[in-house]
């Protein structure tokens, strides 16, 4: 298998119950690298996307809000 960066969700995911923000990671960059971040952010349920900017110290993050809140 090969890693392409994408992350199927694990069961069928309605667009319209979809939500994105952007949240600072202030700190976050210091323990662990943009795609640790990442990676970390991905394991909570309901987060679907979870892009890291080390520049900006900001993570954004598409959810569905009726599974998980930022």
């Amino acid at each position: 298998r090969q890693a392409t960066g994408y992350r199927a969700p694990l069961r069928p995911v309605r667009k319209e119950k979809m939500k994105t923000t952007t949240l600072q990671a202030r700190g976050l960059f210091e323990e662990l690298d943009h795609l640790g971040v990442e990676k970390q952010l991905r394991r909570a349920g309901g987060v679907v996307r979870a892009e890291a900017n080390p520049a900006s110290e900001s993570v954004t993050v598409q959810y569905d809000e009726n599974v998980t809140d930022p």
